[in-house]
């Protein structure tokens, strides 16, 4: 016997798409689309790119940690590695 998917309109974009492959965008709260999944994953890939000249580059001196936090966040009180308050900003 063959079994068919049932195809359903997506809450977001109005396109048709397999019931199957649809997902649950918690933020809109409905059922969306595999392509508007992919779209919504690309704009957050790239809102979430900090240019490396807008970071700050840290030193842990106690366990030799280093990161980066983007200038907009406070300078970190601790290392978040190993939690000790040993944080220096490192030098480049």
């Amino acid at each position: 016997m063959k079994t068919e998917d049932v195809m359903v309109k997506c809450k977001k974009c109005n396109g048709l798409a397999p019931a199957s492959q649809m997902k649950l965008d918690i933020e809109f709260g409905k059922m969306i689309c595999p392509d508007c999944i992919k779209s919504k994953s690309k704009k957050k890939d790239e809102s979430k790119q900090v240019p490396v000249s807008d970071k700050i580059h840290y030193v842990c001196k106690s366990c030799d940690y280093k990161f980066a936090r983007s200038k907009d966040i406070a300078n970190p009180n601790n290392c978040p590695y190993c939690g000790k308050p040993t944080i220096d900003v490192e030098k480049q």
